[in-house]
């Protein structure tokens, strides 16, 4: 690597991982086969809380006509936290292999 800190090499950087990123776009990037990394402009607590479960996650799914049934949501692969290392950030946000 010569010196210089890896990035996530996810196709997909989605800044703010809230509830409805957890419930709806990463649901999504899952089905389209893809991974994310998700950016938090202060806050580390939703990555000390997901980070535990390598950022897997149970989500509740009601499609129409079936019962809810419970996913697992694996496509969310990190979560940076731009206060704390905002060139990490930067490095990821334009790396060759982020693609959104």
């Amino acid at each position: 690597m010569n010196g210089e800190m890896q990035t996530s090499g996810t196709p997909i950087v989605h800044i703010g991982v809230g509830h409805f990123a957890r419930g709806h776009w990463f649901d999504l990037i899952q089905q389209m086969g893809m991974e994310v990394t998700g950016v938090q402009v202060n806050s580390a607590g939703d990555r000390d809380k997901l980070q535990v479960n390598d950022f897997d996650y149970d989500l509740i799914v009601k499609k129409p006509g079936t019962e809810p049934a419970i996913e697992r949501i694996a496509a969310l692969k990190d979560i940076l936290v731009a206060k704390e290392d905002r060139a990490k950030v930067v490095r990821t946000l334009a790396d060759p292999s982020t693609q959104l």
